[in-house]
């Protein structure tokens, strides 16, 4: 059954799982097919639902697998950034009741340039890790000086910087 644990564990570890399941299309200009993403989501999901069985845990884990799946295949920035702004969408009522319910807390954190002050001290919740490791993503020009910015925010410091490297 669903819980309502939604903490950030499935993200922090999601890139094995992302890495393991990676087929990379013929063709991999233009949006990914859904049919190439569905399955790799699913196994992203299935890893979620070990620890964290709830609709928010997995539905930022289908958000960062897109997103992971997206850098992997080498999109650039802003191609990968539309994958985390909604994933890939499956029309499932639940991730859609959360989806709209949560989309400032889970995109409009982050999207804009930014000093992250809206994000100091937090990383638990699944929700908050996610934004904080894609605020970093698009509010730096390299690794080293988006860790730092992250690093800076307080908060769960080694899961939120786990997240933003796996990007």
């Amino acid at each position: 059954p669903k819980t309502e644990s939604a903490g950030n564990a499935p993200i922090m570890r999601l890139a094995p799982v992302i890495i393991a399941n990676t087929f990379p299309p013929k063709d991999n200009k233009g949006r990914i097919p859904d049919k190439d993403l569905w399955p790799l989501v699913d196994m992203a999901v299935l890893s979620c639902r070990e620890t964290h069985n709830s609709v928010a845990a997995e539905c930022v884990t289908d958000l960062f697998a897109t997103t992971l799946y997206s850098a992997i295949l080498g999109y650039k920035k802003s191609d990968i950034i539309s994958y985390a702004e909604r994933g890939s969408y499956r029309g499932i009522e639940e991730y859609d009741r959360f989806w709209v319910e949560n989309v400032d807390q889970l995109v409009n954190r982050w999207r804009n340039k930014n000093d992250g002050e809206n994000l100091k001290d937090l990383g638990g919740y699944i929700v908050d890790a996610f934004a904080i490791g894609m605020w970093g993503f698009v509010n730096s020009d390299s690794f080293e000086d988006g860790m730092k910015k992250v690093l800076r925010l307080g908060g769960d410091v080694d899961t939120n910087g786990a997240i933003y490297g796996q990007i």
